[in-house]
């Protein structure tokens, strides 16, 4: 059971962490490339279609699947991957927290500016969010790949 629960965190992890990665490595860059209106259009977009069964699953799921594996390497004879276990949920939960506190948030604020057409400064809109929107992504992507990293070594230690 625990190494089906290993093999079933890191699945999740991993998708998850592959998310922020495609945003850094070209989501964003593409969009970086596009005039205002679109840029906003798009982004309100993918806002709202990302909150999807499949995706909360993921990124949801691997955070608790992450707990529940270092609760089951808890017990004596079964301790070999709890360092990296926990250093998994810890990473992972960083990046739930930053998706939260500071993502979700900027998303909300970008939603709340309105239909794209009707933006009277789109440009200033889209200043206020690209930024630090993709900086926080960024920090998302190490942070769930050191996540995965770890969890790879603690499927080497199981």
């Amino acid at each position: 059971m625990r190494n089906v629960l290993l093999a079933a965190t890191t699945v999740l992890v991993g998708l998850s962490a592959g998310v922020f990665f495609a945003y850094s490595t070209s989501v964003m860059l593409a969009l970086h490339q596009v005039e205002d209106r679109t840029f906003i259009d798009v982004m309100q977009r993918i806002n709202r279609v990302i909150l999807n069964g499949w995706f909360m699953t993921a990124f949801l799921g691997a955070l608790l699947l992450a707990v529940v594996a270092v609760l089951l390497h808890l017990s004596p004879g079964h301790r070999g991957p709890l360092p990296w276990l926990v250093a998994t949920a810890v990473l992972y939960a960083v990046t739930v927290l930053v998706t939260v506190a500071l993502n979700v948030p900027m998303n909300t604020t970008l939603e709340a500016a309105g239909p794209v057409a009707r933006i009277a400064d789109p440009a200033a809109v889209r200043q206020a969010f690209e930024g630090p929107w993709t900086g926080w992504n960024l920090v998302r992507t190490v942070v769930s790949a050191g996540s995965l990293l770890t969890l790879a070594l603690a499927l080497l230690r199981a």
